[in-house]
């Protein structure tokens, strides 16, 4: 046991933190004490925190002069602003990312080639993870596809555009059942109005429902009918319809 200098109660040395500088090898301060002396100390700093007090600053790193617009704030600092600029940081930040994650990924890569358990585990684990986050799923799939073709992308959900849409097929303009399963032809799909492998955005304004047979039937080719939408949408992405059939 070991009593604390703040809080005056005795506690288990677990309740220290190791300090190498004390003669019993623990802190004078127990764990808790010290989080709420901590805690306190950056509340203080940010209800007195009033912005930059330099207009210029010297970066440590690159030792050039900048203005106070390319640094951080950090309040813990003197002159409210971090060491380093912006630029810097975000260097030696990814520096470090790169160089824990290669070992990381070397070192997980030859477990996974050497041990057979920890293979049939991880498999076990992301088919849970992807039963359980189907929504996820999704998105990552379509992220995935999106920077296979090098074009915009953004979240979106597919009952999202069902609803918006008023489950109505935006190709036949035919109902779309909402309890059929794959492959079913009246299943409910996501069509792009400027199919991706022709540079089109996955976005919300280049997607609507439509059946899995109209949007197979279709394929990458554009509806007359969404001439006016495909050259707006095609002038703000800077999307080439050349040579691009049309029915």
């Amino acid at each position: 046991m070991k009593l604390c200098t703040k809080c005056k109660i005795s506690k288990s040395f677990d309740s220290f933190y190791p300090d190498r500088y004390k003669k019993i090898g623990y802190s004078s301060h127990c764990r808790q004490c010290t989080t709420d002396r901590l805690a306190a100390k950056t509340q203080a700093n940010r209800d007195n925190y009033t912005g930059p007090t330099v207009t210029e600053k010297i970066c440590s790193k690159c030792d050039r002069s900048k203005s106070f617009v390319e640094f951080a704030t950090d309040i813990t600092h003197v002159d409210g602003l971090s060491s380093c600029c912006l630029g810097c940081n975000k260097v030696s930040q990814a520096s470090i990312r790169n160089e824990r994650g290669h070992v990381y990924n070397e070192t997980r890569r030859e477990k996974y080639n050497s041990d057979e358990d920890y293979r049939k585990g991880r498999a076990l684990m992301n088919r849970r993870w992807r039963q359980n986050n189907p929504e996820q799923v999704a998105i990552n799939r379509k992220k995935y596809e999106a920077n296979a073709y090098g074009v915009l992308s953004e979240i979106y959900i597919k009952e999202q555009i069902f609803n918006r849409d008023q489950w109505i097929c935006q190709i036949c303009f035919e109902p779309v059942p909402q309890n059929i399963s794959y492959p079913d032809p009246l299943y409910p799909t996501i069509d792009h109005i400027i199919a991706l492998s022709l540079g089109g955005p996955d976005i919300i304004v280049n997607i609507r429902l439509a059946h899995n047979r109209c949007n197979t039937s279709k394929r990458e080719r554009l509806l007359v009918k969404d001439k006016y939408i495909v050259e707006i949408l095609s002038s703000d992405y800077d999307v080439s319809l050349d040579g691009v059939k049309w029915v």
